[in-house]
């Protein structure tokens, strides 16, 4: 589990707490029981019976000196003899646990007047519940990195249409506005630029809201398990924030765009006015897409800070599993792994766009994503039977047309055709779907099976 705390410059951080052992207050409470009754004299084993867990006194001498019946049928079923408890530590994992086939046990010891209380406590059904979350949970934030990705790629396209379009036509809205003629024209070409903007942005917000019932699904998750779940609140409710930032930062983009249109608006109506109104209402136009060229640097900052919280995030969630480790749930967790690492690639794509990067682009079977799948990924899947190697199967084709078009993407920024890349852009995003929607059904698939 893990909790945040502040950086010093107000950024959030995430500090893991290592496993701890979890209290036992049914020892404490079995201890003062047996206090109780030895004041009066009573037999020291009388409480056994008020524990519906498996309870072993060890006395001063290292050998038992009661188990009860619960007891002794989960040593049994763990393979391990009473005399053995003397020497707890060396029987659990560094949690204090003990796994014996399908089953979950953790042994707990208290002191007591110079005796050893010993609790074993059957935690499988916490162990499935902390599965059931984690998977939950694992799939959320999976998928939110996959969503963040995206709107960083839409608002990096947004961002280098603006810059180089917008700017283009402020000029020629300059240079028109000398002679009227031709303006009211010019200004229908200013109009559909606009329009085709407030496309990305509608994607943007729809990311936005798909985010937002992730963060209320991983919420109920973690309420239903209780105090395990308590760590998966904080990453829940990280996720709203992130869904309730980024439509902040799309409607107040939307906003301005809306500012421009009217600017445009007033210019087309003024175009048979003097020379002097016309460049005020372009003035104004030129402030209202300065507002704009920040606002998406602002959403362009914010998506990348997302990005690398939820990548913390899903690291946490790996060490959560660690508590009870599974290995159907780590085939699950792991093909999860190849969403982040296909969502990563996109966030790398996103940077040579923007100019922070000069990433070459790996061939598809060298990519995080190719590598797991052409060497280990088909032998793990295989174990799983004949569905889950059809679904392995339909992962390949969208990932190669993914490559081809990122590939063309870049091509065509370096040679400075944004319209085309941009129109592009939106195809690359409808492919990926494609490759993590294959993904997450062979998930679904190894999740429903046992390996």
């Amino acid at each position: 589990m893990w909790f945040i705390k502040k950086k010093d410059n107000g950024r959030k951080k995430r500090e893991e707490i290592k496993p701890q052992t979890i209290p036992s207050p049914e020892l404490t409470y079995l201890e003062d029981r047996l206090k109780k009754e030895q004041k009066k004299g009573a037999l020291l084993l009388k409480s056994f019976d008020l524990i519906d867990d498996g309870v072993v006194i060890i006395g001063e001498d290292g050998n038992p000196v009661k188990t009860n019946e619960k007891a002794k049928y989960m040593l049994e079923t763990a393979g391990i003899k009473e005399e053995d408890l003397q020497n707890i530590n060396e029987l659990v994992d560094e949690r204090g646990f003990i796994k014996s086939g399908n089953q979950f046990f953790r042994l707990s010891e208290k002191s007591f007047d110079g005796k050893k209380l010993i609790l074993l406590k059957d935690v499988t059904h916490l162990k499935r519940l902390v599965d059931d979350v984690v998977c939950v949970l694992a799939e959320d934030i999976a998928t939110t990195i996959y969503n963040v990705a995206k709107s960083k790629l839409l608002s990096d396209i947004l961002n280098n249409y603006t810059d180089i379009k917008f700017k283009a036509l402020l000029e020629r809205l300059f240079e028109e506005s000398k002679g009227l003629e031709n303006l009211n024209q010019f200004i229908d070409g200013v109009k559909n630029k606009v329009e085709e903007s407030k496309k990305v942005l509608t994607i943007i917000q729809t990311i936005s809201e798909q985010t937002n019932l992730l963060s209320l699904n991983a919420a109920i998750e973690a309420a239903r398990a209780g105090d395990v779940g308590k760590g998966f609140a904080v990453v829940a409710d990280e996720i709203r924030q992130l869904a309730s930032k980024t439509s902040r930062n799309a409607e107040e983009i939307a906003n301005i765009i809306e500012s421009i249109v009217g600017s445009v608006e007033k210019t087309s109506k003024a175009s048979m006015s003097t020379s002097a109104n016309i460049m005020d209402i372009i003035n104004e136009f030129k402030r209202e897409f300065e507002k704009l060229y920040l606002s998406i640097n602002n959403l362009n900052e914010f998506t990348t800070e997302a990005l690398e919280e939820q990548l913390e995030s899903w690291a946490n969630v790996l060490k959560s599993q660690e508590i009870y480790p599974d290995k159907n749930l780590t085939l699950y967790l792991d093909l999860l792994q190849r969403i982040i690492d296909h969502s990563v690639y996109m966030k790398n794509l996103t940077d040579v766009i923007s100019g922070k990067s000069d990433w070459t682009p790996p061939h598809f079977t060298e990519c995080a994503l190719g590598k797991w799948y052409y060497s280990v990924g088909k032998e793990e899947v295989s174990k799983i039977g004949p569905d889950a190697v059809d679904r392995f199967a339909g992962i390949e084709d969208p990932h190669k047309e993914f490559h081809k078009l990122g590939d063309e993407i870049l091509e065509n920024f370096k040679k400075g055709k944004i319209v085309e890349a941009m129109e592009q852009s939106f195809e690359l995003i409808n492919v990926s779907q494609k490759v993590v929607e294959s993904i997450k059904k062979l998930a679904e698939t190894v999740k429903s099976c046992s390996v």
